[in-house]
């Protein structure tokens, strides 16, 4: 629990870091009109997250690249399509695999914030080797998030989230998660995020912290 706090203190630590550094910019007319967040633009982003799992005798660390592109559908409503790789692997303990997700995002913005709530599908190929015995566990799961993007300025935003996942085939392993993200369009067409989640996992899932860093290219 100690190593969870002063991880997610050196979370908190590097969103105030590139909020400030966000803050000293000029504001300049960046953004041309466009939504401060990621809710409502057309965009495609590259991320790389790096999982830490907890509770483990010898926890590994995994690496999950990743891609999105988001396409508003209506001025309430996005579609995100995304895909990601997990390569987590440490002693005798190695898990690996993609996975393929589509959700849906309605959301209604108000000056003061953008509530939101997303509603996903997905299939995940995933593979676990434990003292070299190797175990597939390909399945469909869905995702569900409720939580706000806040305009921090013309060019940035947080967003605070709480999501679930869970998979359809028994047991059904699924995650709790607490998520929060800073992102910051350096133009236009450029921008950048930060952000960390904390994972609780029942019915095989482990329990695990995820810092990811992206970077967005927008199309509006």
């Amino acid at each position: 629990m100690k190593h969870s706090v002063n991880s997610m203190g050196a979370a908190v630590l590097g969103f105030a870091l590139l909020l400030t550094s966000a803050q000293a910019q000029s504001a300049a007319e960046a953004n041309s009109g466009n939504p401060p967040g990621l809710l409502g633009r057309t965009y495609t982003s590259f991320d790389l997250g790096v999982e830490r799992f907890q509770h483990l005798a010898s926890p590994p660390t995994g690496w999950m690249p990743g891609v999105d592109l988001n396409l508003p559908m209506s001025d309430n409503f996005d579609d995100l399509l995304g895909v990601s790789y997990l390569h987590a692997a440490k002693g005798t303990l190695k898990l690996s695999g993609p996975t393929f997700e589509n959700s849906v995002s309605a959301y209604y913005r108000t000056k003061i914030a953008a509530p939101f709530l997303s509603l996903g599908v997905g299939y995940a190929w995933q593979k676990s080797t434990v003292a070299g015995v190797a175990t597939r566990d390909n399945h469909l799961l869905y995702d569900a998030a409720a939580g706000f993007e806040i305009p921090l300025r013309t060019d940035a935003a947080l967003r605070i989230a709480v999501e679930r996942d869970e998979s359809f085939r028994r047991p059904h392993a699924r995650n709790l998660g607490y998520d929060i993200a800073a992102n910051y369009w350096l133009s236009d067409v450029v921008g950048t995020s930060l952000g960390a989640e904390v994972k609780h996992g029942r019915g095989g899932a482990y329990d695990a912290i995820t810092y990811t860093a992206g970077v967005h290219f927008s199309f509006d």
